[in-house]
């Protein structure tokens, strides 16, 4: 069975035009688990929630959030609004409202947030440069949070099962992804809100011995 151009399997069905075949078929948007980083959200001002549904116990180590660190810069001229909602470490709700004139390094006033319901701003996406906003978190312990950051990449996500003929570490498995990331065992992968744990890649290559793109078992 052949799906656009790509076999079930997970080959071509012939090397001319394979490139462009590929690129046409992998139109769909994923996103692969980064490293360690203590960056929330690190892009421009949006009206809608920049950061939403962020629990402190979700985090090892931490009982509760202190102070939630804004880094405002490239705006022109930045004026404008950020809004915190939340919960305090009892479950009683609070809000916060940070002024911002300028582009700087702003913080909220309250030092006692549970979870964060959502970080929206005000004002600041409207301008002709909306700003860059970068934020930051911190414990109990005034230390910075440590999340992981999430890489976009092209693809095309099937969720047909996937059975292995023999060998290996596993016999089944819930779908494959083709894409030209270099996704590899072990990877953690995200479509449509669900992550899924890669089981194995296989890398596809030209008659040259070039990498074509790989397809990946999870």
């Amino acid at each position: 069975m052949v799906l656009d151009g790509l076999q079930a399997a997970g080959t071509l069905s012939g090397e001319r035009g394979a490139g462009s075949m590929i690129e046409d078929y992998l139109n769909q948007v994923a996103e692969k688990k980064g490293g360690v980083t203590t960056e929330f959200y690190n892009g421009p001002a949006t009206a809608e929630s920049m950061l939403s549904d962020i629990t402190a116990t979700d985090y090892e180590g931490v009982y509760y959030f202190t102070i939630i660190w804004f880094t405002v810069s490239g705006g022109d001229p930045a004026t404008g609004q950020i809004v915190v909602i939340g919960e305090d470490r009892y479950g009683d709700p609070q809000a916060d409202y940070i002024t911002i004139n300028g582009n700087g390094e702003y913080y909220t006033t309250r030092d006692d947030w549970g979870k964060i319901t959502t970080i929206t701003s005000s004002g600041l996406a409207d301008e002709g440069t909306p700003p860059n906003i970068v934020i930051k978190i911190w414990d109990q312990s005034e230390e910075y949070v440590e999340t992981f950051g999430w890489e976009e990449f092209a693809c095309r996500w099937e969720e047909n099962p996937v059975i292995k003929p023999s060998g290996g570490g596993w016999d089944y498995s819930d779908g494959k992804v083709f894409t030209k990331e270099a996704i590899e065992i072990d990877d953690v992968i995200k479509y449509n809100g669900t992550e899924v744990t890669v089981l194995d890649v296989r890398i596809h290559r030209n008659l040259d011995g070039v990498e074509q793109y790989r397809t990946v078992v999870y």
